[in-house]
């Protein structure tokens, strides 16, 4: 996720809620039901390590 993250950040300099809500929405959509907390887990990581609110 985050490597996601920073390869929109390369191309356009810019992440806002919505493209990061989009994203989690993809990964929780792919991965079976019990990967779930990891998924938000490490959302929580790259929105707090970007520092989006």
């Amino acid at each position: 996720m985050a490597e996601m993250a920073i390869c929109k950040l390369e191309y356009d300099l810019t992440i806002d809620w919505n493209y990061m809500e989009e994203l989690l929405v993809c990964y929780l959509e792919l991965i079976r039901r019990k990967c779930t907390c990891i998924i938000l887990r490490a959302f929580y990581d790259v929105m707090e390590l970007l520092n989006i609110e």
